[in-house]
């Protein structure tokens, strides 16, 4: 058979022994054990060896090419007769005739289809039954094989045990089923077995009692001692092992064999993952096995497990990722990738406890993602402790390493969501895709290789300066650090004559780009261009200095306008546009007063009339939004230093329109009525303060005029 077959690669020694032992004209009295690390390629190699040409074995009694193949999986028998009950299952829908009513043992239907002679339990009489009904199953069974193009000697028998170490029942009790099949009826016999289990089993059942014994310690504690009794009865385990598996491979299937067999060149027929995901995933295959490759262990039914996921995933026709949003070979290798490392990370338990069992394990979960220095914490502090999923896959190109802004977290969000409850958020995966360099992002990311563009291609290069002219087409570049970065660049390429108009010309398209989206422009105080950042931030911006520096104060020119004339219609309307009912609202005002996030100057607080501001406090519901807005006005004066003296109208109007206020609502006045009182009061204190702090002020210039 394996002659027919050339394509067993590291294997093809087992295929060569099979070819002998399956045709031998005198039928060993022995089983054949392959065994290798579960989900290794045990069972597919078998599939692949008896399947011949086929290239998916589905039904292993009628598809195999010159064998009746009678496949058995172990796992979890308890008995002998759970294992019979589990061969005639497989017979099935031959032994549900009406007429075969006697076959209750799996042994003698497989002695009478191998020809062997069984014994037929029960004597004479039930024997005429057994036989009777045998010629009925036969015929049965013969016509269900000569579906086939060719017939089948029914001596061409094979059995396939897999996921022997699997049976939960003792070892020597199993060892001497399977040697009824291949002493008794010469039946050949293939057992599948997980190597490192296998051994396990062979020693624990060598212990065959336990004693326990207790004797109390100094201490008072009660110490246990276990004395193990190894079994010393003439039928040892080893020599039934012997004796029932004559020959021993282990399994060594690469990952190029088994992702050719699963996304083959030439497909025939149906593929084993259907035909959406060949067509997705055939593209890939060297990605496919570089992760089983930097995997520590190759667990092929892991992996086919892991790929059946992202079949579902994605969703039958499309359903929860659209076919259009597929089309880019690079941007699905780059989610394949991510995809698959984290669910076959996580099957193979290579993220720390498994914290993707726990939603809350969200702190190892981030670690286990964390891509780069390939370190993680662990519960003692040690920085230096190898996290095995970023050492197996941290440098694998993945869509969550991409260095726009947001990315990691952005689709990391998406793969825990995914390994912690099986979710997807189809927008939030549309939203994730269409935000990148292949669709929405697809004009900004070439855009800016123009820092970089003499080390482009040529073509490369003219799709930057494409990109580049639709932005300004479509006015999409309003960040103002951009556009200097990209002006000063620009201008240089078009006094060298790489652009279509001149250094001049474009210099005028940019001015005018300027004034045209002034109005819509980020902020930015543009403090990086200035003297002491500019000059050292690129050699070409030194190359047209003074140009570029004009570029710099025009918009810095227009961000200031733009700026002033915000603050005085944030100054003017914040009565209007404030909702006291909305806790974001009074957040975003509290840090404005207490420059949280800016400057002093970002927001004049002290040109808001203080009539407004007793106003706002008082429509304050809420007791801790009256606390915060109290507090972040402090915060501010305590900033304000020996600006506070400026502010001392300020303070005597806040405190006057408070009070009064106050005095204006009928008696008895509620609780945020009174808390008017406290506005007043901070206004007061700063004011009781301003004595001693222009006394400071003076002290402070006399000693400076001293000085000078």
């Amino acid at each position: 058979m394996s002659s027919e077959n050339s394509f067993f690669g590291n294997n093809q020694h087992i295929a060569n022994f099979l070819d002998g032992y399956l045709s031998a004209s005198n039928k060993p009295d022995y089983a054949v054990l392959i065994t290798g690390d579960w989900g290794s390629g045990k069972t597919h190699f078998i599939k692949k060896y008896l399947g011949g040409d086929k290239k998916i074995v589905k039904d292993w009694l009628t598809d195999c090419e010159k064998h009746i193949v009678l496949y058995v999986s172990l796992f979890g028998a308890k008995s002998r007769a759970d294992m019979d009950g589990r061969v005639l299952e497989k017979l099935h829908p031959i032994l549900k005739s009406n007429k075969i009513k006697v076959f209750t043992s799996s042994f003698p239907i497989i002695g009478m289809i191998a020809g062997a002679s069984a014994p037929i339990p029960g004597g004479t009489i039930i024997g005429e039954r057994i036989g009777k009904d045998f010629q009925c199953f036969t015929d049965v069974f013969r016509e269900s094989l000569l579906k086939e193009k060719q017939e089948k000697d029914f001596k061409n028998l094979v059995v396939v045990f897999d996921d022997v170490e699997r049976a939960d029942m003792p070892l020597p009790e199993l060892l001497g089923y399977l040697n009824e099949y291949v002493e008794h009826l010469q039946v050949p016999c293939i057992l599948l077995a997980d190597e490192n289990v296998w051994k396990e089993i062979n020693e624990s059942q060598k212990i065959h009692q336990k004693k326990i014994t207790g004797k109390v310690g100094g201490t008072g504690k009660v110490n246990l001692i276990v004395e193990k009794a190894i079994n010393q009865t003439l039928h040892r385990l080893s020599s039934t092992e012997e004796k029932v598996v004559g020959k021993k491979f282990q399994i060594q299937t690469s990952p190029e064999e088994i992702i050719e067999a699963w996304f083959p060149e030439n497909k025939n027929g149906t593929t084993i993952f259907g035909e959406e995901i060949y067509e997705l995933l055939k593209p890939h295959k060297a990605l496919l096995i570089s992760i089983l490759e930097k995997s520590p262990k190759h667990n092929y039914r892991a992996f086919k497990q892991s790929i059946d996921d992202l079949k579902i995933f994605i969703g039958p026709n499309f359903e929860n990722i659209s076919k259009d949003l597929l089309k880019e070979e690079k941007l699905n290798s780059l989610i394949f990738a991510d995809f698959l490392c984290s669910v076959y990370g996580a099957k193979l338990a290579m993220l720390r406890n498994d914290p993707f069992v726990v939603a809350a394990q969200k702190i190892q979960m981030a670690r286990a993602f964390a891509r780069g220095a390939g370190n993680i914490v662990d519960e003692e502090d040690d920085e230096n402790v190898k996290d095995p999923f970023d050492d197996a896959f941290g440098k694998i190109e993945c869509i969550s390493q991409m260095s726009h802004a947001c990315d990691t977290e952005k689709w990391n969000a998406i793969w825990e969501k995914w390994l912690e409850s099986s979710i997807i958020d189809k927008d939030e995966i549309t939203a994730a895709i269409k935000d990148t360099i292949w669709f929405d992002r697809k004009k900004q990311y070439w855009t800016e290789q123009l820092y970089h563009w003499y080390e482009l291609s040529d073509d490369e290069g003219r799709l930057a300066l494409d990109s580049f002219y639709e932005s300004i087409e479509s006015k999409t570049i309003l960040n103002p650090d951009t556009l200097i970065a990209l002006y000063y660049r620009l201008y240089w390429y078009a006094s060298e004559g790489v652009l279509k108009e001149s250094a001049e010309e474009f210099s005028k398209k940019m001015y005018q780009y300027v004034d045209d989206v002034a109005n819509e422009m980020e902020y930015s105080d543009l403090s990086q261009w200035d003297d002491n950042y500019g000059r050292a931030y690129d050699s070409a911006y030194l190359v047209h200095e003074e140009k570029n520096k004009a570029f710099v104060e025009h918009i810095r020119e227009k961000l200031t306008i733009r700026k002033t004339k915000q603050q005085k219609n944030e100054i003017t309307n914040i009565e209007k546009t404030f909702d006291p009912q909305n806790p974001k609202n009074v957040d975003d005002l509290c840090g404005k007063i207490s420059c949280r996030f800016g400057s002093l100057q970002d927001f004049e607080f002290e040109k808001i009339d203080p009539d407004v501001i007793a106003r706002i406090y008082v429509s304050l519901t809420n007791v801790n939004d009256s606390r915060k807005f109290i507090e972040a006005i402090k915060e501010r004066f305590r900033k304000e230093s020996y600006g506070l003296i400026e502010h001392e109208e300020f303070l005597n109007k806040l405190k006057e329109s408070a009070e009064k206020l106050k005095k204006s609502y009928p008696r008895p006045l509620t609780t945020r009525q009174f808390s008017l009182y406290y506005l007043a009061k901070v206004a007061g204190d700063y004011l009781d303060f301003l004595p001693r702090l222009k006394e400071e002020q003076k002290a402070r210039l006399n000693d400076m005029k001293k000085d000078f």
